[in-house]
């Protein structure tokens, strides 16, 4: 595996093992000959990878990042259709613990969502075709490998992986809720300030603080240094996740 940013995933999974049936496999051989796969992509662009918060986009996306460097990887989240907005937030918390950038993002976006970011592939539970592809370079290694839903539920809790979304997202609120919730903003915004960022503004959601802006260089702000930047700066008003919103989509930078 790639050396790069590894941590996401325990290093018993980082010792490999052959090829072979999936019912004799370990799980460190499983992990192996996906982790194979995914590393054909490492020609250094940044790879897409569908997260619907599913076990199987869980999996693939841990390890995307493991093998390849969260640096490199972008979540491509699809909350599923009917979802209310603080289920939606879930699932974008979710993708968010690997620590990768995550996009929001529907299925018939994701075209656009690779070209402003220029990624190289989209990485999918499912094969190229699924819906909202169109011509994009689809790669799907738990199909390429041949596991079966037990099996990529299995691997997820062999690895500690979370498979449920986490809970602590409220309701977006504006600047006026309570006392602490203002201080917060204000905070925050004033540390954007600093950084020559005046067209942001903070709404809170819970932990979760949403930057919205009329028009933003995507690429730039899920990017460093940039993104490190805004990250230090309104995690130090108590936040703990930091999100921006582009109207119809959300990029959210870190978990």
């Amino acid at each position: 595996m790639n050396t790069r940013e590894r941590g996401a995933l325990p290093t018993v999974v980082r010792q490999g093992a052959p090829h072979g049936s999936q019912d004799s496999l370990t799980t460190p051989e499983l992990v192996r000959a996906l982790s194979t796969v995914i590393e054909r992509l490492d020609d250094g662009r940044r790879v897409g990878v569908a997260f619907s918060g599913d076990p199987a986009s869980v999996l693939l996306l841990a390890l995307t990042a493991e093998t390849l460097g969260r640096a490199r990887v972008t979540a491509l989240v699809s909350a599923p259709a009917g979802s209310t907005a603080v289920q939606r937030c879930g699932v974008v918390r979710m993708a968010a613990t690997v620590g990768a950038a995550v996009l929001e993002v529907d299925d018939g976006a994701v075209d656009e969502a690779v070209r402003r970011l220029d990624l190289a592939t989209v990485v999918r539970p499912a094969g190229p075709a699924d819906p909202g592809t169109g011509a994009l370079d689809v790669v799907a290694p738990l199909v390429e490998i041949g596991l079966d839903r037990s099996t990529i539920v299995r691997l997820a809790t062999d690895l500690g992986l979370a498979l449920r979304a986490p809970t602590g997202c409220g309701e977006p609120s504006e600047n006026g809720g309570t006392t602490e919730e203002s201080v917060q903003v204000e905070a925050a915004e004033s540390e954007l300030r600093r950084l020559g960022l005046e067209e942001l503004r903070v709404r809170h959601h819970g932990d979760l603080a949403r930057l919205e802006a009329a028009d933003l260089d995507l690429a730039s702000v899920t990017s460093e240094p940039l993104r490190g930047e805004i990250l230090r700066a309104v995690r130090s008003a108590g936040f703990r996740h930091v999100a921006i919103d582009l109207g119809a989509s959300t990029d959210l930078l870190d978990g």
